[in-house]
């Protein structure tokens, strides 16, 4: 769900707010990055089940 998310918003960034197109690393650092921030807030029940990178 994450990465298509953050592919959407790439996306949307490109069409509507004509910025210019990341390299694939930073979106990639970008999603590894929100991944680790989404397993840090998530409950331990979570984290030990989901959380493995």
């Amino acid at each position: 769900m994450l990465v298509s998310w953050s592919i959407r918003n790439e996306r949307n960034s490109r069409v509507f707010n004509r910025e210019p197109a990341r390299l694939l690393g930073q979106l990639l650092t970008e999603i590894f990055e929100q991944v680790q921030l989404w397993c840090a807030a998530a409950p331990s029940t979570w984290a030990s089940f989901s959380c493995r990178l």
